[in-house]
């Protein structure tokens, strides 16, 4: 009999990629939107929209969530779903906090009454802990968000520790350091970057503009991370895992391999400290050893495959 699992935001990046490795375990997958006319593209760019279910639910309402877990009854759930935009958080805190909190505190409860064990992945993020923090960032460092994004992170994180430790459930946190693939937004950095690169070689642009070059920091894979959400609920006992490359780079790294890769004078780099992020942090990454020691998941793509495949599935689109 196959395993149910439930991934909250499957239309997104990690919940298409997910989708897609559950479904290599043979497990039965299914999935909230939003609305019924929700934008499937990423699951349609897999080929597996027709392998799954999708379901309408408004997860800020504790009946539906309900009602939608005793219809399907996972053994498995992945907290995907969130407000993740760090700027709309800072201009409409109160959706970002309520959404991301509500949600989280919906299904922990539902978990909590169900009749039958579920393990429980929450989608957890670097953005939670102090920027001031030591790198390496590790799962017990200093949370102190800067932003209400990662302050409604931090509490949805806290709520987890909470029913974990208070009622027994198996509930994670997965502290998922910044990650991208074919299927992200278009205004992530690597994205801005390969874009400019992209408008410098076909002369639309004469020049690649950065902040500074020589912040360090953590690049991930969705295509891996999720395979590290699937092995986090396979562990004996829950707990928090950061989830990085454990391989950290610097800007200028990144974008002397796009401009090599697009052949491109390195003097077309044009430097704009208005585009750093406040407070500057030099040096940003996570400690991937012990989640390794402990769930056996290790990254398995480098930043540079990563971008790789970005710019060729640039080329097509």
């Amino acid at each position: 009999m196959k395993k149910i699992a439930l991934i909250t935001g499957i239309n997104g990046q990690d919940g298409s990629y997910l989708t897609q490795f559950l479904l290599s375990k043979n497990y039965e997958v299914h999935g909230t939107i939003r609305c019924a006319d929700t934008d499937l593209w990423r699951l349609v760019h897999l080929n597996i929209e027709n392998a799954l279910h999708t379901h309408t639910c408004d997860l800020e309402k504790a009946a539906a969530v309900s009602d939608l877990l005793t219809d399907i009854k996972p053994v498995e759930i992945y907290h995907l779903a969130a407000q993740s935009s760090i700027p709309f958080s800072l201009s409409d805190p109160r959706v970002t906090l309520n959404f991301n909190f509500q949600s989280t505190l919906n299904i922990l409860e539902c978990v909590r009454k169900s009749d039958t064990p579920i393990k429980l992945f929450h989608a957890s993020t670097s953005e939670i802990f102090d920027p001031h923090t030591p790198s390496p960032i590790r799962a017990d460092s200093h949370i102190k968000p800067n932003h209400p994004y990662g302050a409604s992170k931090a509490s949805s994180h806290i709520i987890v520790q909470s029913y974990r430790n208070s009622f027994g459930i198996y509930a994670v946190n997965g502290i998922l350091f910044p990650h991208e693939s074919p299927l992200r937004n278009r205004n992530t950095f690597l994205q801005l970057i390969i874009n400019q690169a992209k408008q410098v070689s076909t002369g639309e642009s004469n020049k690649l503009v950065v902040g500074e070059p020589q912040n360090i920091r953590d690049f991930g894979d969705a295509r891996s991370y999720v395979e590290a959400m699937w092995y986090s609920l396979q562990a004996p006992t829950p707990d928090d895992y950061t989830i990085c490359s454990g391989a950290p780079v610097s800007i200028q790294e990144v974008v002397d391999f796009v401009i090599a890769k697009y052949q491109l004078d390195p003097n077309c780099i044009t430097i704009d400290n208005s585009l750093v992020r406040q407070p500057n942090i030099p040096t940003i990454f996570g400690d991937s050893e012990e989640t390794t020691s402990k769930i056996g998941w290790k990254n398995n793509l480098s930043v540079y495959e990563t971008i790789e495949s970005l710019i060729e599935f640039n080329k097509k689109s």
